[in-house]
């Protein structure tokens, strides 16, 4: 400003100069030539040389017209030459000075206009600095040297809310919060000393706030006193950024640190490279990667340093790193070069690859065994694009067709098509169906013979699910087409009972909301098992439909829990109900599945094993049967031997009893006789019925009315019971004719009547005597002890029930035995003798007995 005030006076003055200085110099000049030509004239010479006397030489001829002399001396001469160069130099300098006057004139106007543009420059500029110093964004200072602010731009009233009078009568210092006022001072005498570079207190505002800042401080000049310029930024922002960014790198699942790029000492680490890495922060904050030992290969380690200071950064760069416990993780880096404050920062990021790795290997290994698998298929593995162009075979076509796999790739599969219609067959059932299974058609091999082939085919498709080609299976089935040519029939007949017998396969998984288990997988048969299709299923509930019984559906709930843990089901025998209410037995075996995303499902395998069940339960009665019919056969064996023999004992005693009682001579000793014929008689009786036992009687068959005989024996039955219990009787209508005499089918039911009365005792009941039509469908709930191979049909049956005390099953496997009774002072051939004359008559007895709840014996 100084400077510009100066330049400007001086063109001033220049410009003001009157033109009448010119002119003034001019004559000035005139008047100092006039003198010097004047004094020229009066001076005489000191010694004057005698006057040459005109020769003829210098003699000047006069004519008569010239005023002057004819002769002219020479001190005359020397007096008008130096007047002559005095006015000639006059009028030299004159000229001199004019052109000088006007050259100067146009510099004084060159030099004017260069320094109105010079002014106008430095106003802008003026002008330009105070916006500059008014619009920054930062905070500025000027200060004096005892710290008063002399000047401050528009951000500082702004942010502190002091208005500029107000800052002007303020020291530094007071902008500081009071308790950092002191640590400030010391901060910025350390910063004019050059100590320190900055000041990293905040300031307050007018109302309070504590605004943080970076404040830096220099020595210059202010109107000519020296002073401290003063800028602070407001961290505002960057601590707003900052904490941002502990927020991402504290709460990143990332493994992060950031460490000094110096000496590689570890500034901060996040929780997740804590727990990766299974360390602590204090034991990890202060020490370098080298003393930790944490990467396993340090020179990879130092190429990645290498790589950051060069480049500034890496990427996804592989290294391995060791855990506090040795464990060796992969990891991919990912790391930026920082400067903050004058100092250099690694920042990194590692990605946890071992999973990825692990997996990666499992999966090499896998295609590994998948290609050994492919290249020693017997099977033909084959894939073709839609156009059908073959783009992968797998080498086991050579061994079908002869071909090898690169005489094949790349051509149509039509050309090898004996019958061009497969082709579009398969392609059309394969695009409504979207797969195809044994699929018989005939290619051409390489010798031109005929191979037939059984093709499973299924539809590819890319990720946005068009149709690219299909793949599928083919299985050379020459010979066996050769073999079971002639056995078609049933060869498609035995495939329909392959997939009837198929067992039922489920997938599921338990849910928290009803019905608590969801099925993924739900094939055919179990849709043939269970009822229900697995939309049902789903809606219904597994549990709430195929276990009705809460107990049952406890126990099944429970132990799908045990299946959760690990403890699969190994053909477990289960009773479901299926969804039109049959009871069916199922034997389920599972296997427990973790999915990709961890998932736990459950695999069953359900087999219904209600036939077999059954099949069980009759191979059980039919051993339980042969063994009775083999125990049977003994006792007959045995029962009839002793029975003819006792019977022909009996026949000589009896004989001889007869003969004495003729003998004797009085009536005592007749008395006694008479005993023993009557007890020989009933030992005869007896022995007859042993003989009925064991089917050697002989016994008369007549055709007779079942009801019939029935109704004529009921007041007999009646006297029978006594009274004691209450008979109830329900015969047919009908006519049932049955092959036995009346005598036999009287003392069947005599014998069941009066076990009937003995299992009643004297608690009372009643007897129900029933006849009619036994439908025999295979089906029936009767225990059967006495086997008989009777065929399916109607059959006339005679049925006694009672109100007793029942049978447990050791007391039913035994009834029918000889001597076998459950009665102190029963004999145990009644029932014995009822089975003997229905096996004569070919018949069966069928028995239902429970402790408690009565017997019912029916006799067929």
């Amino acid at each position: 400003m100084i400077n510009q005030v100066w330049v400007r006076g001086r063109i001033r003055s220049r410009e003001e100069q009157p033109p009448g200085r010119l002119h003034l110099a001019i004559l000035v000049v005139l008047v100092l030539a006039h003198l010097l030509i004047g004094n020229a004239n009066a001076v005489e010479p000191a010694n004057p040389e005698p006057p040459n006397l005109p020769t003829q030489e210098n003699t000047v001829p006069i004519t008569q017209e010239d005023p002057l002399p004819a002769t002219v001396h020479f001190g005359q001469i020397s007096t008008f030459w130096p007047l002559a160069l005095a006015t000639f130099a006059l009028l030299l300098a004159a000229v001199g000075v004019w052109l000088w006057s006007i050259q100067l004139r146009v510099l004084l106007r060159k030099k004017t206009a260069e320094l109105q543009q010079s002014e106008e420059a430095l106003r802008a500029t003026a002008l330009n600095f105070s916006g500059f110093f008014d619009t920054v964004g930062d905070l500025l200072f000027v200060v004096d040297a005892d710290g008063f602010i002399l000047h401050s731009n528009a951000a500082v009233a702004e942010k502190l809310g002091y208005s500029p009078e107000a800052l002007t009568k303020m020291r530094v210092l007071d902008l500081h919060p009071a308790e950092h006022r002191q640590k400030a001072a010391e901060i910025i005498t350390a910063m004019v000393q050059g100590k320190a570079e900055y000041c990293p207190l905040p300031l307050a505002s007018r109302s309070g706030v504590i605004i943080p800042v970076e404040t830096r401080v220099w020595q210059g000049v202010w109107n000519g006193a020296a002073c401290l310029f003063g800028i602070s930024k407001d961290l505002r922002q960057e601590q707003e950024a900052l904490q941002k960014f502990d927020r991402l790198f504290t709460g990143n699942p990332a493994p992060m640190a950031v460490t000094n790029a110096d000496d590689g000492v570890f500034i901060d680490v996040n929780e997740a490279f804590l727990q990766l890495l299974g360390y602590s922060r204090a034991e990890v904050i202060g020490r370098t990667t080298l003393e930790l030992g944490i990467f396993a290969d340090p020179d990879t380690r130092s190429n990645a340093v290498s790589q950051i200071i060069n480049h500034g950064r890496i990427t996804n760069w592989p290294m391995q790193v060791r855990c506090k416990d040795g464990t060796l993780l992969e990891g991919l880096f990912s790391g930026d070069l920082l400067e903050s404050q004058g100092k250099r920062f690694f920042l990194t990021v590692m990605i946890d690859q071992t999973n990825r790795i692990l997996a990666e290997k499992a999966l090499q290994r896998r295609e590994e065994q998948y290609r050994g698998l492919f290249e020693s298929l017997i099977d033909v593995y084959y894939r073709f694009d839609r156009e059908g162009k073959i783009v992968m075979i797998s080498p086991s076509i050579a061994r079908v067709t002869g071909f090898l796999p690169e005489e094949i790739l790349n051509t149509n599969i039509r050309d090898f098509h004996i019958n061009p219609e497969d082709n579009y067959t398969i392609l059309s059932q394969v695009l409504r169906r979207g797969f195809v299974e044994n699929y018989e058609l005939a290619v051409r091999s390489k010798d031109r013979s005929q191979v037939w082939l059984s093709c499973t085919v299924r539809i590819v498709r890319d990720q946005q699910g068009n149709f690219v080609g299909v793949e599928g299976i083919a299985r050379d089935i020459t010979e066996q087409r050769k073999n079971t040519r002639l056995l078609g029939e049933e060869s498609v007949f035995r495939k329909k009972i392959i997939d009837t017998i198929a067992d039922g396969l489920c997938v599921c998984q338990a849910i928290a909301e009803f019905p608590f288990v969801h099925f993924s997988h739900w094939n055919h048969r179990m849709t043939e098992i269970t009822g229900y299709t697995m939309a049902e299923i789903n809606a219904a509930g597994w549990y709430q439909s195929l276990y009705p019984d809460p107990e049952v559906r406890q126990r099944a709930i429970a132990r799908m829990d045990a299946m959760r843990q690990g403890d699969d089901l190994l053909a477990e025998e289960w009773q479901i109900t299926r969804a039109d209410g049959e009871t069916r037995t199922v034997s389920i075996s599972s296997s427990f599945l973790l999915a990709r995303e961890g998932e736990a499902h459950i695999l069953a395998m359900i087999r219904d094993i209600t036939e077999q069940k059954r099949f069980e339960l009759e191979k059980m009665q039919m051993q339980y049967q042969m063994q009775q019919l083999n125990k049977m056969q003994s006792l007959e064996r045995m029962a009839g031997a002793i029975a003819h023999h006792f019977n022909n004992q009996l026949a000589i005693v009896l004989g001889y009893l007869e003969m004495l009682e003729d003998e004797c001579a009085n009536d005592r000793s007749r008395k006694f006789v008479n005993y023993a014929i009557q007890a020989s008689r009933q030992a005869v009786d007896l022995s007859h019925l042993m003989l009925k036992y064991t089917g050697h009687a002989i016994i008369t068959s007549r055709v007779v009315d079942l009801s019939a005989e029935v109704s004529h024996a009921l007041p007999a039955i009646e006297s029978l019971l006594d009274g004691k219990a209450a008979l109830k009787v329900h015969l047919a209508k009908e006519k049932l004719i049955v092959g036995l005499s009346p005598e036999e089918l009287q003392q069947v039911i005599f014998n069941l009547i009066s076990n009937a009365q003995e299992a009643m005792a004297d608690a009372g009941g009643s007897v129900q005597v029933t006849t009619g039509l036994n439908r025999r469908d295979g089906a029936d709930r009767w225990l059967k002890p006495i086997p008989a191979s009777l065929p399916k049909g109607e059959y006339a049956f005679f049925e006694v029930a009672d109100t007793g005390c029942g049978m447990d099953q050791n007391t039913v496997a035994n009834m029918f035995d000889p001597f076998f009774s459950t009665k102190y002072l029963g004999r145990g051939l009644g029932l014995a003798v009822v089975s003997g004359i229905v096996r004569a008559c070919q018949g069966t007895i069928l028995v239902n007995a429970k402790p408690g709840l009565g017997t019912s014996i029916r006799v067929v």
